[in-house]
């Protein structure tokens, strides 16, 4: 049976920890800590795992396992080796239906129980387990009296080894086949004195009431319903994607978007009312495009430093309403200097729903100091956490509304040698929101290097596809290849 997980953890230094994670539902695992950062992000690798002697490994480079990122999780205490260590964390999607649920342990352990201590092995990851020795409550204090009291005490029951080279931090402490504690992590392991582990009997009112909240919690953005997710196919190009902003029953607005009048056997796809990732599309919530409208000139890729906006319209209506699929509001004003902000996005994998990513507004001087040429109504953005397998470049597709205090304030540009070390433009919307403009039938076109312009486009252009006008300002763009 596999009920112990590994936990892969990447710190901002790009250093990368492994800890062991106990199955306690379909969705929490039970750990040691939490990765040390305000958003406990990671992975649970759900391989099959075995004891020594077999075949199947968890380490990456020997097979590819069931990957599961979390970015949701509570810990106990302050991580401090005297105090009780213990964390849960919540999975992005539903474990594997192979993996086991451990029990909480329902009454306090027998010390004279026959004990052992499972764990990962730190270079191949398969499943190793060690006897232990459970030394009594006195000599416990006695060894180490800055432990909390209900603390367990255990060693190695060995001559050759020691308990730092055997016990590493977070391996499991079973007694008699049943879940008793987590072994803690010390700043510096000391082989001539017994390992603490947390005593999980002691902590399971916690447990239970955090398990409960936890699988309660709402993962997916309640700004998700406003999303539409954007595919662009043709024979050379099977699958490009990006993201928009539902502003009517037939309309979404987004970074920019090929004209696919211009390439042989294309079509546009956009799917809404999505609340998590899917590879196959839901087909009663998805509609066909190739009218599109790019408010930057461009021929084979559009300039990351110049506005990116595009307008989509849909062949057919899509079925809005309040809870599932609905459109979103065009800002009035610019989003307050200290407003909270978010990225909505999709995620990597299958089934992981779509979240929304806390970020930070770049000041705009220091912003055109590392991103010289920069177009003037644009607000630019970093991840306000963001880890070595968690940056911009990878969960920001072209067309992800940025929200500033509920509002819509951004849309996120596409950039093809997008840098994570910079910040992120996203177009300014409302800056393109003024009033309509009476314009003539004359036919124009126009080279977008006025941003005084682009206000003016976007309200005709809107005012062209609300009211199926013949359009009055032309543009040339092309096919390109997202990231």
């Amino acid at each position: 049976m596999i009920r112990i997980v590994q936990l892969k953890y990447t710190s901002d230094y790009r250093e990368t920890s492994y800890y062991c994670g106990v199955v306690l539902s379909n969705c929490i695992v039970l750990t040691l800590m939490l990765p040390p950062k305000p958003v406990p992000r990671g992975e649970v690798l759900c391989g099959d795992a075995r004891t020594s002697g077999g075949g199947n490994s968890l380490n990456d480079a020997d097979f590819y396992p069931a990957t599961i990122s979390f970015s949701k999780g509570k810990q106990f205490s302050d991580n401090k080796y005297s105090s009780p260590q213990a964390a849960l964390i919540r999975t992005n999607t539903k474990l594997p239906n192979y993996l086991q649920k451990w029990k909480l342990p329902e009454r306090e352990f027998n010390e004279m129980s026959e004990c052992r201590v499972i764990s990962t092995r730190s270079l191949d990851g398969d499943l190793v387990e060690y006897e232990a020795k459970v030394l009594s409550k006195g000599q416990c204090r006695k060894l180490l009296p800055d432990q909390e009291d209900d603390a367990i005490c255990i060693d190695v029951n060995s001559c050759r080894y020691s308990h730092c080279e055997l016990f590493p931090n977070s391996a499991v402490f079973v007694c008699n086949d049943s879940l008793v504690g987590l072994v803690k992590k010390a700043e510096t392991c000391e082989s001539y004195k017994p390992r603490a582990v947390t005593n999980l009997y002691r902590l399971r009112p916690w447990l239970e009431r955090t398990m409960k909240n936890l699988t309660r919690m709402q993962l997916q953005s309640k700004f998700a319903k406003h999303l539409a997710y954007l595919e662009f196919r043709s024979d050379s190009n099977p699958l490009v994607g990006g993201l928009g902003i539902i502003l009517s029953k037939n309309l979404i607005l987004t970074a920019c978007a090929p004209n696919l009048n211009k390439i042989k056997y294309a079509e546009g796809v956009a799917v809404y009312g999505l609340k998590v990732t899917k590879r196959e599309l839901p087909k009663n919530q998805t509609r066909h495009w190739n009218n599109i409208i790019n408010f930057q000139h461009f021929e084979d890729t559009p300039d990351p430093k110049k506005a990116q906006l595009a307008l989509i319209k849909l062949d057919k209506d899509m079925e809005l309403d309040a809870k599932n699929a609905a459109a979103f509001s065009l800002p009035i004003h610019p989003p307050e200097i200290h407003a909270k902000c978010v990225v909505v996005h999709t995620m990597f994998r299958e089934n992981e729903p779509i979240i929304e990513t806390d970020v930070i507004i770049v000041d705009k001087e220091r912003c055109r100091e590392q991103l010289p040429g920069l177009y003037e109504y644009s607000i630019c953005v970093q991840i306000a956490q963001p880890t070595d397998d968690f940056q911009q470049c990878d969960v920001f597709k072209p067309g992800s509304p940025l929200i500033c205090d509920g509002k819509l304030a951004g849309i996120v540009n596409y950039d093809i040698k997008c840098d994570s070390t910079k910040p992120r433009p996203c177009a300014m919307v409302n800056k393109y929101n003024s009033k309509w403009k009476k314009i003539s039938n004359k036919k124009l076109f126009v080279d977008l290097k006025d941003d005084s312009l682009l206000a003016d486009l976007l309200n005709i252009n809107l005012r062209i596809l609300y009211e199926n006008l013949t359009p009055v300002v032309c543009f040339q763009y092309h096919f390109f290849k997202f990231k």
